[in-house]
């Protein structure tokens, strides 16, 4: 190693030209120098050296059949390795170009920087394929060519842009293919980002891809039709630990005096007999000013680094930019905890009902609708927190005072004025449309909760989401509703998931069907529309003009018909659809109401869809 170059050894360039293969496997390799060394010399060395390596596995007899074909791969691994193969530094300057191939044995790539036939390797990658993936197609071995080399050249390709070369054209359009399975899909959909990765290289390097992208989107814009279309990011949806990752904040919510990312109140501030205190709301101007001071601190009022997404003209995380979720705050954590605590309360100290009554009358309720398929969970006696999810928690609450209503004794008591107070709450926050002053209503409806929370237990401390709860009326003004941004949306799909697994009852290798059903999904939907047409045609063919008759060349002539815009087929059908087809909101008002006549079916349809209801489950929830 030298100058720009590694080169093997000429003392051991010579020991290679004189060695001899070994006769047995066990105790010492057949092969006399270690692969992981030869191989970043030799392209391709997984596929020259196949039938060396299969003759050390297990299943091999001992002494090895030495053929042919095994003194032939010997000699070529001589021959290339005795011709000085030179390999170049990489110059992180300069643009890399990535290299890769698939044989019926084996995966290649190299790194080479340069011009086309002026080209310096830099590093040279190979491995033999697996039983199952010698069983692959072509096109799905050179797919896995693919996302195997860019997974082990990351250290050199993240954050940069590089050049990928293949001799497999069909690969150029599997983005338009149709039919194209789950190996090929999983390949493509490959871009998600390791926690590791977040400590290897930091956010900069692994945001700065998308962050030019949206620079690019804010300054040059999207050419159109009527003319270039500019954006910019508005807000980015995530749970407190994901938007504290993103936003540079401390992810410590447990020990950390600054753990809110919308004002600077302190620990010791917010565990205070005053629980609605919040501190200065944070500005772009404090934020720059705690980054100058973390040369000489670690983290300053909470911010350890500056986030890269600050970079964009027209974003910044103390905007704020972080919205809340729903989901996270109140269904998994404020509903949870404190329902959990309440009940305790009522089966406890005034045991107006017990754990087995109240699980039983959970399992005994009559759910309709979407209830029917997120039932709340059992409630264990000496757990902390409800177990179910979050909208199973949700429709604990929602349905708590009918499903133990007749079993409270005192409705004045203190704790059950506190349990509906709470369902209040998350009434309105949940709401699909909220007025400003509805907005100022629940401003004080939350800090009366909090107030009336820490005076009736104040021996069980508020959790950092009771603070965050504070900053909601503000965030609803800046965002809107903000059941609109909880990342509850996009969690959503494990609902599939679980449809497919409970159809299938197939366990065996469950992560990989679930894997090959959802990718056979996103091909199908992003091969067309989500639904299907109404006007379906089948057998088509492209319109060729000139084979038809001069009639009708005469009478498709003004219309421009040609074999790229028109096809000819022989069967065709169509969809009729009905008004209950039309509308889900509609089918769902007559299911509820089967006796209701059209003229106020469709007043009560317009009302809901005037007050926000778009789905069944906002339905459901009115």
């Amino acid at each position: 190693m030298g100058r720009g170059e590694v080169r093997p050894q000429v003392d051991k360039v010579e020991a290679i030209m004189n060695c001899h293969v070994l006769a047995k496997k066990k105790r010492s390799p057949l092969i006399p120098w270690p692969h992981w060394v030869v191989s970043r010399f030799v392209p391709q060395y997984a596929t020259i050296a196949a039938p060396l390596t299969a003759l050390t596995m297990k299943n091999q007899r001992n002494p090895v059949n030495w053929t042919e074909e095994c003194e032939q791969a010997f000699s070529t691994l001589k021959t290339i390795l005795c011709s000085s193969p030179v390999l170049k530094s990489p110059d992180f300057d300069e643009r890399f170009r990535v290299q890769v191939d698939a044989s019926a044995v084996g995966l290649g790539a190299v790194l080479v920087q340069g011009e086309p036939g002026e080209e310096r390797p830099i590093l040279y990658l190979s491995r033999k394929l697996q039983p199952r993936e010698t069983r692959y197609s072509a096109i799905e071995k050179e797919g896995l060519a693919i996302r195997w080399a860019l997974d082990h050249l990351r250290y050199y390709l993240l954050g940069r842009e590089f050049d990928l070369e293949t001799d497999h054209r069909a690969l150029t359009w599997i983005e338009s293919m149709k039919d194209h399975n789950s190996r090929l899909t999983r390949n493509i959909l490959l871009k998600d980002v390791r926690e590791n990765d977040f400590k290897t290289f930091g956010h900069s390097k692994v945001f700065s891809e998308l962050v030019s992208d949206l620079k690019d989107l804010e300054e040059t814009g999207i050419l159109t039709s009527r003319g270039t279309v500019r954006g910019t990011l508005y807000c980015i949806a995530g749970d407190n630990l994901g938007s504290h990752c993103i936003g540079g904040f401390s992810e410590n919510f447990s020990s950390s005096q600054y753990f809110c990312r919308y004002c600077l109140v302190t620990r010791d501030e917010f565990q205070s007999d005053n629980p609605n205190v919040c501190g200065p709301l944070r500005t772009t101007d404090k934020y720059n000013d705690a980054i100058e001071r973390l040369q000489n601190e670690d983290a300053a009022e909470g911010v350890k680094f500056n986030s890269i997404f600050n970079s964009l003209h027209h974003f910044h995380v103390c905007q704020p930019g972080l919205p809340p979720c729903l989901g996270h705050d109140i269904f998994e954590g404020i509903l949870a905890y404190d329902v959990a605590l309440y009940l305790k309360y009522f089966i406890k100290k005034k045991k107006w009902f017990t754990y087995s009554t109240l699980n039983r009358r959970i399992y005994q309720f009559k759910y309709c609708l979407s209830d029917a398929s997120s039932k709340p969970c059992q409630v264990k006696p000496l757990a902390k927190k409800l177990s179910g999810q979050a909208i199973q928690n949700w429709n604990f609450l929602r349905l708590l005072p009918v499903i133990i209503g007749d079993k409270v004794k005192d409705t004045t008591d203190d704790v059950w004025q506190l349990t509906l107070q709470l369902k209040d709450v998350v009434d309105m926050v949940c709401a699909q449309k909220i007025s400003v002053s509805q907005v100022a209503f629940l401003d004080v409806l939350i800090q009366e909760y909090l107030e009336s929370r820490k005076a009736l237990f104040p021996s069980t401390t508020l959790k950092p989401k009771h603070h965050y709860l504070r900053h909601y009326p503000a965030l609803i003004l800046k965002f809107g509703p903000l059941i609109r941004l909880w990342t509850m949306r996009f969690e959503s799909k494990h609902s599939y998931f679980k449809t497919c697994a409970r159809n299938l009852k197939n366990f065996k290798n469950l992560c990989f069907t679930l894997s090959q059903r959802h990718q056979m999904l996103q091909a199908y939907l992003s091969a067309g529309s989500l639904g299907q047409a109404v006007l379906q045609v089948e057998d088509s063919s492209p319109f060729y003009v000139a084979l038809y008759s001069q009639v009708i060349q005469d009478a498709v002539r003004e219309f421009g018909f040609t074999e790229i815009n028109t096809k000819v087929t022989v069967k065709m059908s169509y969809k009729e659809m009905d008004d209950r087809e039309q509308s889900n909101i509609r089918r769902s008002i007559a299911k509820v109401l089967p006796d209701l006549p059209g003229s106020l079916l469709n007043i009560v349809e317009e009302t809901l869809q005037s007050i926000g209801v778009e789905t069944t489950e906002d339905f459901q929830f009115v």
